[in-house]
This record gives C-alpha cells, sequence and structure tokens, in this order.
C-alpha cells in the first residue's frame, strides 16, 4: 500500500542554497514513483526565498506557512507536522541536496525491519560518525539526524520537537524521545545528501548562537551523551 510522505522544510537564509536545495529536491523526487506533499515554513525567511517561492509554485505545488518572525527549528518543524496530511514525515534540511531515489530508499530502511522510530541517511558532514561510513547498508545507531525520517504517529507520540529548544539539539533531543519510546533508530548508508554546510557563517546567525544554551537544556535532560555535538 502506498503511503504519501510530508518533506518538511524551514526556509531562513542563505538563498542560493535553498534554491539549490529545492531544485534538487524537485528533481530527484518523483511524485509518480511516491506520493508526496511539500510544506515550507517560512520562518520570517530572506525575501529572495519568499520571492522565489512565489515564481516556481507552477513547478511543483506545495504549501507555504508564513511567520513574521522566526519561530526556531522545533516551533518550525512542529507546525509543519501538524499541517501534514503525510504517513510518513522528513524534516529536511534546507542545505541538503538529495541523490535520486532518495525517498525510496528511506521507506525501504524504515520498513526493512519492525520497531524502527527514526531513520537518518548518510552525508559528509555529521557528526554522527556512523552517517559517514561509506558501506551500501542500514545500520542501527546512536542517533539519526541528517534528514530525520520518522511517522506521523511517532512525532505524536513524543509530542513532537521540544519547543524549549530555539535551535541546536532539537534533534539530538527527539532521538532520545523516540528511543525511550523502545523504538530503534537506524542510518540508511544506501542513500545520500550532500551537506553544504558553511561553519563561519552558521557562527555568525543570531540563531547559531542559542547553541550554548540549547547545549545546557539537553545535558539537563539526558546527561553527558553526544560530546561531539
Amino acid at each position: 500500500m502506498e503511503r504519501k510522505i510530508s518533506i518538511i522544510i524551514l526556509a531562513y537564509k542563505e538563498p542560493e542554497k535553498f534554491k539549490k536545495m529545492f531544485e534538487t529536491l524537485l528533481k530527484n523526487t518523483h511524485q509518480d514513483k511516491t506520493p508526496f506533499e511539500i510544506i515550507i515554513i517560512d520562518n520570517n525567511c530572506d525575501a529572495e526565498i519568499r520571492d522565489y517561492l512565489n515564481e516556481c509554485k507552477h513547478k511543483q505545488g506545495f504549501t507555504v506557512l508564513r511567520s513574521l518572525k522566526n519561530l526556531g527549528t522545533s516551533k518550525g518543524f512542529n507546525i509543519g507536522a501538524e499541517t501534514a496530511s503525510g504517513h510518513y514525515l522528513c524534516f529536511f534540511n534546507s542545505d541538503y541536496y538529495m541523490i535520486d531515489g532518495w525517498l525510496e530508499s528511506m521507506i525501504d530502511c524504515f520498513e526493512h525491519e519492525p520497531n524502527i522510530g527514526l531513520i537518518s541517511c548518510c552525508t559528509n558532514i555529521t557528526g554522527n560518525i556512523d552517517e559517514r561510513h561509506t558501506k551500501m547498508e542500514y545500520k542501527e545507531s546512536e542517533c539519526a539526524i541528517a534528514q530525520m525520517f520518522t511517522t506521523k504517529d511517532i512525532w505524536d507520540e513524543v509530542n513532537g520537537f521540544s519547543e524549549e529548544f530555539f535551535f541546536g539539539f532539537e534533534d539530538l533531543d527527539f532521538n532520545e524521545k523516540i528511543k525511550e519510546k523502545g523504538y530503534k533508530v537506524f542510518v540508511n548508508g544506501k542513500t545520500f545528501g550532500y551537506h553544504d554546510h558553511d561553519p563561519k557563517i552558521k557562527a555568525l546567525d543570531k540563531g547559531h548562537q542559542q547553541m550554548p544554551k540549547s547545549r545546557a537544556i539537553f545535558r539537563k535532560k539526558w546527561g553527558d551523551k553526544y560530546l561531539w555535538a
């Protein structure tokens, strides 16, 4: 039985990367193979991104939910998930370029054994060493953070993303909440997303300056896990 996927994307800064991400997504994700919807949360994004989305609506039907202020990662993703009509949810990072067939591969990984609650893809830049492995396999992991893929039922079961995290550690907190419910976490080594990450730009952004606060909140909740984060 075909199950619809909701791809949820936060729009904020870095318009050139956003455009490349979106064009790559439309090229390499196939409605005739796997039904999907795209939900974009305009987190008070750059005007260039907003203009671009208005111009390209004819290429692919998608929903834009606009906010006049930056809601942060957790709240933005939660608003998208609340609106979503898909069985599966993919919390899609706006600086990733996915290879062709990635969506079918993510479903195959998620369904390859029972009791999986969250998966991610492999990528080039990530703190999770399992997401950098080169073997073409599914691997159970301590966390899954690259293009997080789960079901709406599981998102609902763990009450979504914890909105005490404005930016940073919301992904790892989401992992811990899912594992706490008894689910497994896997990395899908059979598909890849190129992460166009620029730490210099990120360090200057106000949202990224929330990282020390987020780290303290996470460690108070879960202890000294993920010392690389």
